[in-house]
């Protein structure tokens, strides 16, 4: 994308997956992804937020998340998030940078 906004991913009668996308110094302007967020009755009401690191802390139901590095944290009996240096960067220009990665 080249123009900022928020745009459904996904969006069934299951599962809905929007995504922000914003301009940013790394990208001269250009829009990447800055938020995702997950919900649908996949989730049994739940709500997932994970923006990027300057975007604070990833939420479930609104309320803050996986606040310490690494951590795990279980909706409900549904799934659990994890926190951690564990996964590839999408971009090799990330390799200088510690990896903090949501699952």
């Amino acid at each position: 994308f080249y123009g900022e906004g928020e745009f459904y991913i996904v969006k069934s009668d299951k599962i809905t997956i929007q995504g922000r996308y914003m301009g940013t110094k790394y990208t001269k302007g250009l829009a990447a992804t800055d938020k995702v967020v997950v919900g649908g009755s996949f989730l049994q009401g739940h709500v997932i937020s994970v923006g990027c690191m300057q975007d604070g802390t990833p939420t479930v139901d609104g309320q803050p998340v996986l606040s310490t590095f690494p951590s795990t944290y279980k909706v409900g009996e549904i799934a659990t998030l994890t926190y951690n240096a564990f996964g590839k960067n999408v971009d090799d220009a990330n390799a200088k940078w510690e990896k903090h990665i949501v699952h």
